[in-house]
């Protein structure tokens, strides 16, 4: 019998910020395109927040180096926030710095299902004579099924002009969206897509496979407007093998009291998959002297 359950899960997430000459400028307020920035990390993290505290997981990168790495608390991602200072260098190579954020959400996910993102925050990507160091960016990306969200840090005039469209095509082949950044509140419909991430289905059945190799597993969600999803099939192996019985602690001389004896029975499953039993026979000499179809407790 198949059961769905309703879950969270949480998001892990990866913001990269390659904070360039661009993000020195300032507006007519001296507030620093960094320090807007600033704002809606920290909105995403404390303020609003979008981010759940010891369910999500947020990693902060930048070109002088990791700012805060796999943090669940939304006010020690604030503080780092608020400490973080920039040369405006930006990076020495901005596809390695994306690809060191694929390297933190490619450890270990902090538990199963979680859905892994990186968002990266730059003044343009360029690509030209760069195009290959991007195809293979995102090949790598859809490869661990992980978007990569960016955002166009920079004059508005320029929204259009070549860095922009490179950072709108890594969107693109990793099958995100590419946003204009000019104040904190442009990244809020991005931080909501990753809050409602957070939330999964989890899917339990009872598997009628009974043979080892390669298995495929595909699923198939009926919306209330009467639309089919399904998602891609997936392979998976199993290993299937006969349980293991023996009759443990067997004294070297049976006495028998009256016409009974009882006879200590362990089934165990090697292949850590526990099936009910069916039948159970007790054979002496090879002959078959009792048999029993209800499952005892000395089994396990």
């Amino acid at each position: 019998v198949a059961a769905a359950v309703e879950q969270e899960t949480g998001v892990q997430v990866v913001f990269v910020r390659d904070t360039s000459a661009a993000f020195k400028a300032r507006d007519a307020a001296a507030i620093t395109r960094l320090d807007y920035v600033k704002t809606a990390l920290t909105d995403f993290a404390q303020t609003q927040p979008w981010m759940k505290d010891g369910l999500d997981d947020v990693t902060l990168l930048a070109p002088e180096g990791p700012v805060i790495t796999h943090s669940s608390r939304g006010a020690d991602i604030a503080q780092a926030v608020a400490a973080y200072t920039s040369t405006y260098a930006g990076a020495a190579d901005p596809f390695q710095l994306v690809n060191a954020a694929l390297d933190f959400v490619s450890e270990a996910e902090p538990r199963p299902g979680v859905r892994r993102f990186v968002v990266f925050l730059s003044n343009g990507l360029e690509t030209g004579a760069a195009q290959a160091a991007l195809n293979d960016l995102a090949v790598r990306a859809r490869a661990i099924q992980v978007p990569v969200y960016t955002g166009f840090v920079g004059q508005t005039e320029a929204a259009n002009e070549s860095g922009s469209r490179g950072l709108r095509q890594l969107a693109e082949l990793t099958g995100a969206a590419h946003t204009l950044f000019e104040k904190p509140a442009s990244l809020a419909p991005l931080f909501q897509h990753l809050a409602n991430q957070r939330t999964s289905y989890r899917l339990s059945y009872r598997s009628r496979l009974s043979a080892t190799g390669q298995h495929s597993l595909a699923a198939t969600v009926t919306l209330p407007s009467g639309a089919r999803l399904t998602a891609e099939a997936r392979a998976f192996p199993l290993r299937v093998e006969p349980p293991l019985v023996t009759l443990p602690d067997l004294p070297a001389a049976i006495e028998r009291i009256g016409a009974a004896y009882a006879v200590p029975v362990t089934v165990t499953f090697p292949d850590s998959h526990p099936r009910d039993l069916a039948q159970i026979e007790l054979l002496v000499d090879g002959q078959t002297v009792d048999t029993q179809t209800a499952l005892v407790e000395s089994l396990a």
